[in-house]
């Protein structure tokens, strides 16, 4: 599958750069201020949190701090929390073993206090906390394409949230657990799961959770060519997405809308809306998501010198399909800057595609085997004159 669209998991709610940088500041200067080890560590680990996405290497050395104050006061709850932040900080950095690790290490903690309290002694936030470490490591699997071990977790996710009745956590398990269904083809099962969770997002009436839920069915319908169907959910979510002046979620439905219209081969319409999706990614500095942008736009631009003065487009389509890729490659791949340069050396690009299978392969497992061939059939492009 060539081109590219977002299929939305749900995990933390994302904040801006901006209000990153304050938040963790703010949290900063409380740490800095108390003495308690207990608002210590949980400070802590809510500075992990913060600082995950743009700062790792800040929120690991403030997870090696919190852990060790928490194990030397013995302080089991805030050791626990810092792992499950932790699992989420190597989660979003692909770095899936090491999230499966602390993954694994929280859910003995909270499983231990689990079996050995009373039922009057168990908390809904101990619950809670288990079921969010479980729909952790169905994230993880997920992303290694490990299917069934996902679904397996979701389930044990979702029977933790049914058992407080976090309607919130239970939507998001259907939401997720749908996904999996997506990635076996099994459409109609996972348009069930989809429906599921947006019943229940619009009973709490979350705006968010209701914009994914129809995006996601908007791709379901593209793939089984409802293109009618698509649109109409696509339309809904982007009118949720503006309604809550969430621009990533404006950016992927514009996205989605001029994959359709691809499909549909209206051109002018298709490139009118991936025009909106890049313009809001690059104010928005989502450099994944507009390399992902790139590659689409680049098969427009095939697909337009397919079909009109041929030859003398064709170059064009060439010229930005190198430089489309060469922005992908550079957000996606490991690859150096002087690699990017030589792209045209092919001794350097098979050098680059053996050290990519040899060395590699947990991050091809984290950008898609799709948009590795991706990388291959590029080098089948550049033959073209």
């Amino acid at each position: 599958m060539m081109l590219l669209f977002f299929l939305l998991p749900f995990k933390k709610a994302a904040h801006s750069q901006n209000s990153e940088l304050t938040k963790s500041d703010s949290l900063i200067n409380k740490l800095r201020k108390t003495d308690s080890i207990e608002k210590r560590v949980n400070l802590m680990a809510d500075i992990i949190w913060e600082l995950r996405k743009e700062y790792p290497d800040s929120a690991k050395n403030y997870a090696q701090e919190g852990l060790k104050l928490a194990v030397k006061h013995n302080f089991l709850p805030g050791k626990a929390k810092i792992l499950r932040y932790k699992g989420g900080l190597f989660l979003h950095h692909a770095q899936y073993d090491s999230a499966t690790s602390q993954y694994k290490k929280v859910i003995s903690i909270y499983e231990k206090q689990l079996q050995t309290k009373s039922d009057q002694e168990i908390s809904d936030e101990l619950i809670k906390y288990t079921a969010q470490s479980y729909n952790g490591l169905g994230l993880v699997g997920w992303n290694h394409g490990n299917y069934s071990q996902s679904i397996a977790n979701y389930q044990k996710a979702l029977r933790f949230n049914e058992r407080i009745d976090n309607k919130k956590g239970i939507a998001n398990c259907y939401n997720n657990i749908g996904l999996i269904y997506w990635n076996r083809e099994d459409f109609k099962r996972s348009l069930s799961y989809y429906q599921k969770a947006l019943d229940l997002f619009k009973e709490m009436n979350d705006i968010p959770g209701i914009a994914h839920c129809y995006n996601n069915m908007g791709i379901i319908q593209k793939i089984q060519k409802q293109y009618d169907t698509a649109i109409s959910y696509y339309s809904k979510a982007l009118k949720l997405y503006k309604k809550t002046k969430d621009k990533s979620g404006i950016a992927y439905t514009y996205n989605n809308i001029g994959l359709v219209h691809f499909k549909r081969e209206e051109y002018k319409k298709a490139k009118n809306f991936l025009d909106k999706a890049i313009k809001i990614k690059k104010i928005t500095g989502d450099k994944k998501a507009l390399a992902s942008s790139y590659g689409t736009y680049a098969e427009l631009k095939l697909a337009l010198a397919d079909s009109a003065e041929k030859r003398s487009n064709l170059h064009d389509a060439y010229v930005r399909m190198e430089k489309d890729f060469k922005e992908r490659l550079f957000y996606q791949l490991p690859l150096t800057e002087e690699e990017l340069e030589g792209m045209q050396d092919n001794t350097i690009v098979e050098d680059i595609v053996g050290r990519i299978n040899g060395e590699l392969e947990e991050k091809i497992a984290a950008v898609g085997r799709d948009q590795f061939n991706e990388f291959i059939r590029y080098q089948y492009l550049r033959q073209i004159d």
